[in-house]
């Protein structure tokens, strides 16, 4: 069942966490589907500590609320809180536009080393083409809700569909090769 291999980080950060939880709370959301899925008990405690330092937060933030931490610190508590029913693949809906750019490498840089870390397979939704390139092996381009152009990142210059190439050109200094 897809529902148990797929975790979901959302754009809106803010509204994704209930400001009523304490951070630890909010991660028992994850562990919770976890502990369902596998039958296993967790040290909830301790799982949730395990799960902050691995999104590069510390135990003590488990006491806290939302309204107390940054946008790029919540972020990471949503991050931690998909992690956290160790799915096969977390679906990224625009999980960085509403960062600064500072905040938003930090969080791809996170969201990499997380990937090669647990063997995890993104889909990661974004307008910024710009992050398609750092982040991204495949790419699907969509038009009115249409797929209209799938290709492999670094052969992104020969997108054929007339869309895909309006919106390739658009962006100044465009790179699609990775390195």
């Amino acid at each position: 069942m897809l529902q148990s291999q797929m975790s979901v980080v959302f754009q809106d950060y803010t509204t994704s966490a209930n400001p009523r939880f304490r951070v630890r709370d909010i991660l028992m959301e994850g562990i919770s589907a976890w502990e369902r899925k596998s039958g296993e008990r967790l040290e909830r405690c301790k799982e949730s500590e395990r799960l902050l330092n691995q999104v590069g937060l510390s135990g003590d933030f488990a006491d806290r609320f939302p309204h107390e931490l940054s946008g790029g610190q919540l972020q990471r508590v949503c991050i931690a809180r998909a992690v956290a029913s160790r799915p096969e693949i977390i679906l990224l809906d625009e999980p960085i536009s509403s960062l600064d750019a500072h905040t938003q490498v930090q969080i791809m840089d996170l969201l990499t080393e997380l990937k090669k870390l647990l063997g995890l397979t993104y889909i990661f939704i974004t307008h910024e083409l710009t992050s398609v390139t750092y982040f991204c092996d495949q790419v699907l381009l969509l038009y009115q809700g249409t797929g209209v152009e799938h290709i492999a990142v670094s052969r992104i210059r020969e997108a054929k569909h007339p869309y895909a190439v309006q919106l390739l050109s658009s962006v100044i200094e465009f790179e699609g090769d990775k390195s």
